[in-house]
């Protein structure tokens, strides 16, 4: 095992240690901007005609980004606000462009 050499005038033993809830949620955190990110910048450089200083727009951001996180806390069996929306009573899977085939 290596050993670890601190930054001069710190001890390891000063660092917090984070529990494994507080990974999990930095790791979901982490993976949600990231994804949500990606998705901005695609409309970025998409030749839509998007407008990110928009307060509209940024609400369908937030939203879009809050969504990510709601899967993914899905995923690890955590609850999030979004979970409480009835969705399917929003989004109707018939006739939508996106298919799941989990055949």
């Amino acid at each position: 095992m290596a050993k670890i050499i601190p930054f001069p005038g710190v001890k390891l033993e000063d660092t917090p240690q984070k529990s494994k809830e507080e990974l999990l949620n930095d790791h979901i955190i982490d993976t949600t901007l990231d994804i949500s990110l990606n998705v901005f910048n695609q409309l970025d450089t998409s030749r839509l005609p998007y407008n990110p200083y928009d307060k509209l727009n940024q609400l369908d951001l937030l939203l879009i980004h809050e969504s990510i996180k709601s899967a993914i806390y899905r995923l690890y069996n955590k609850e999030h606000t979004l979970h409480e929306i009835q969705f399917e009573k929003m989004v109707n899977q018939e006739g939508h462009e996106i298919k799941f085939h989990l055949d």
